[in-house]
């Protein structure tokens, strides 16, 4: 038969060339992968030796194409061999972009942190040093006691937010030496023993502020603070 003929001649059309030569009048169908294409291209071969040298390794190459891996009759470059192991792996490959992308965004916000933190600490460490300077001119004696007192508790206040607790812990000794029954005082005392998770400190601390000043404004702050904390006792 012509069939017949053209097989032995050699000049059998591709699976997917006689497609791509009818896809003017049906755009919309393409069936036939470049991959089949090719091992029945190679199942055609006129030489031997470029034919399979079995039916077995034709049904290795079938099974090779239904699994999504590259043929060797299609000699796929890194590219389609590439685009193939994505394919068989979506699912992977979407939960790994997912992943590495929270990296991504955790890693920035953790260097905006990170600035932002930097810049407070700045600003923070500024203040202090203002602070300082303030309390060197109170000690000459050109302001008041009460102006003196308030500087060292805004610099208690300051050393808290930098987490300096060891200058917290000193600047707080000399505020209840000048003033041993100071709400604010007290106040930021339990703060401090919160964040250094002295919790029987923090408790005695707040509940100075209600036994010495049960009606200033860090009374309040105080006893919500001491429910909280015996809450989560």
């Amino acid at each position: 038969s012509l069939l017949f003929q053209m097989v032995l001649q050699g000049e059998i059309i591709s699976p997917a060339k006689l497609e791509e030569s009818r896809s003017h009048t049906l755009p919309h169908i393409r069936t036939i992968p470049e991959s089949l294409s090719a091992v029945a291209m190679k199942a055609l071969s006129i030489e031997q030796e470029d034919r399979y040298e079995n039916v077995m390794q034709l049904q290795k190459e079938i099974r090779k194409h239904k699994e999504g891996f590259a043929t060797e009759a299609e000699q796929a470059g890194h590219m389609k061999q590439l685009g193939l192991m994505l394919n068989r792996n979506v699912l992977y490959c979407v939960m790994a972009l997912f992943i590495v992308s929270m990296m991504a965004v955790s890693a920035y916000k953790d260097e905006r942190n990170r600035a932002e933190l930097y810049k407070l600490r700045n600003y923070h460490q500024s203040e202090l040093v203002s602070m300082r300077k303030t309390m060197h001119f109170l000690d000459t004696g050109s302001n008041s006691y009460e102006e003196y007192l308030q500087a060292l508790l805004r610099a208690t206040e300051m050393s808290l937010n930098v987490d300096d607790y060891l200058q917290a812990e000193g600047l707080l000794e000399l505020i209840l030496e000048i003033d041993n029954k100071n709400p604010q005082g007290y106040y930021l005392k339990g703060r401090l023993y919160e964040r250094t998770s002295k919790l029987a400190g923090a408790l005695a601390a707040y509940e100075q502020v209600l036994k010495n000043n049960p009606q200033s404004s860090f009374a309040s702050k105080a006893e919500a603070r001491l429910k909280a904390l015996r809450k989560n006792d």
